[in-house]
């Protein structure tokens, strides 16, 4: 597996065709400069600040190859104004067309190398945060499929979307909607799936936990069995490939890549959402119907510590910096310690709705019965709060632009700054939604509502923000090159 920072095997910058044509600018390049792209759409003028940034996170990620590379060299960011229309802002503008392109080029070398699933949980991180690894901006509708209470989805690395239904099936669609295999289980799937790293795939079902393999084929010569009648709860795995569950027999399970039991921890209720790992992977959280949360010993799955009987519920969710956030039905938000002291509870006006989101900031974001989803910092204060037309059972996703997206009543997908809570956009989806959005790779948009319909919006106006800009310096190279020969 490659990752950020390393140089991928046998890889040689110089190889590169922009590179060639870096090395033959009139000055030494020392900046990454980026490009305030306006794009012009038949209805109105818009600002891709979010292409800048989408790219900006290509350039965190791949700039210490760039610089591994090239020795000296440091990656920055400087704005320029197109508009401004001088010999050296061509220059730059060349400057960056050869810095993007192989950004561009790294960004997909690596995804390619490492083979990272896009979506490998519905909070998309062990920790739960909610937080995607895309952008996304006025989604538009591509298709949808119906299917029989269909789980959230989960996406490899390929784009192919996996679910299970009630009617004992498991999917597996391409992301044109396109149906590429089926797998029958014994009972409905009631719990969401998780992908391991390898792209292992791990689907629950009662008394069981099977592995597939991409092309649905399974990877155990027999299930992971548990108690025959419990249903388990949505499924984590970490970096190793050990996947966590919960089930409603009160147990925690840990269970090995290949198929063997590593722990199991009684607790005092049923388990029944996911759990969430501690940044270091020393502890899994988890909430039980006792109303308590519980932290459990990665290794050994024993009991380090448990709250009082708070009225927990919906899994937890873990900062970077190692603080839980539980939800409960008496309508706090409680903070804890990795210690499991109180840091400080939040009153909302009723009990809260959905699992919380973490924003990269720490900012914290929750939905509750009383109509309202709130922003707190990290301290417990309120930051903003926007009011939707009934309680917000959809978990929020966050954006890598720092966007809240989540489904409010009675049917919107609703999309809110982060900075004051202002509504960016909605869709209407025409259906209740109660699942949390997920957001694949290049910022298309994967909704569930209660009518057992899974819709895909495209984000506007390009599938991909890094695409759409990639594209446009593309085609700036191309032409600096032209003038760089006539040049020489």
């Amino acid at each position: 597996m490659t990752s950020p920072g390393k140089i991928p095997s046998g890889f040689q910058l110089s190889n590169l065709p922009c590179i060639h044509f870096f090395h033959r600018c009139h000055q030494p390049i020392h900046k990454l400069i980026y490009i305030n792209v306006r794009l012009a759409t038949r209805s109105h003028k818009l600002c891709y600040s979010q292409l800048l940034h989408t790219f900006n996170s290509s350039v965190s990620r791949y700039g210490t190859i760039i610089a591994e590379c090239l020795p000296g060299i440091t990656v920055q960011r400087v704005g320029i104004d197109m508009n401004t229309r001088t010999e050296s802002t061509y220059k730059y503008i060349r400057a960056a067309t050869a810095w993007a392109a192989a950004v561009i080029f790294l960004s997909g070398l690596s995804t390619t190398a490492a083979a990272a699933p896009q979506v490998p949980m519905t909070r998309y991180d062990t920790q739960s945060t909610g937080r995607a690894k895309s952008s996304t901006h006025e989604p538009e509708y591509e298709w949808s499929i119906t299917a029989n209470s269909p789980t959230t989805p989960v996406i490899g690395a390929d784009g192919t979307i996996y679910f299970g239904t009630a009617d004992r099936c498991f999917y597996a669609y391409t992301g044109e909607g396109t149906l590429k295999w089926m797998y029958r289980t014994d009972a409905g799937i009631m719990s969401n799936s998780a992908i391991a790293p390898d792209g292992t795939i791990y689907v629950g079902t009662v008394g069981r936990l099977v592995a597939l393999t991409s092309d649905g084929t399974e990877k155990w010569s027999s299930p992971f069995r548990f108690t025959a009648s419990s249903s388990p709860g949505s499924i984590v795995v970490d970096g190793t490939g050990t996947a966590y569950f919960g089930a409603d027999d009160k147990r925690l399970y840990a269970v090995n890549p290949d198929g063997t039991l590593k722990w199991s921890c009684t607790t005092g209720g049923a388990i029944r959402y996911g759990v969430s790992i501690a940044p270091d992977g020393s502890t899994i959280y988890a909430t039980a119907t006792d109303g308590r949360a519980y932290a459990i010993d990665a290794a050994s799955g024993t009991i380090l510590w448990k709250s009082d009987a708070i009225s927990a519920i919906y899994n937890c969710a873990v900062a970077d910096d190692g603080t839980l956030y539980v939800g409960s039905s008496s309508g706090k938000l409680y903070s804890f310690s990795a210690t499991g002291s109180q840091n400080w509870t939040f009153q909302m006006q009723s009990k809260v709705t959905c699992a919380p989101a973490i924003g990269a900031d720490g900012t914290i974001y929750v939905g509750s019965q009383d109509m309202n989803l709130y922003a707190l910092s990290a301290l417990g204060q309120e930051i903003w709060h926007f009011r939707t037309g009934g309680p917000i059972y959809s978990a929020p996703t966050i954006d890598t632009d720092g966007s809240i997206i989540f489904g409010a009543w009675p049917g919107k997908l609703c999309s809110l700054d982060p900075v004051d809570g202002a509504l960016e956009w909605y869709y209407n989806l025409g259906t209740y939604i109660y699942a949390p959005p997920i957001l694949d790779g290049a910022g298309a948009v994967y909704i569930v509502g209660v009518d057992g319909t899974i819709t895909k919006l495209s984000p506007h106006p390009e599938p991909s923000a890094l695409c759409a800009l990639g594209m446009l310096l593309t085609a700036l190279g191309a032409k600096s090159a032209i003038r760089l020969r006539r040049r020489s």
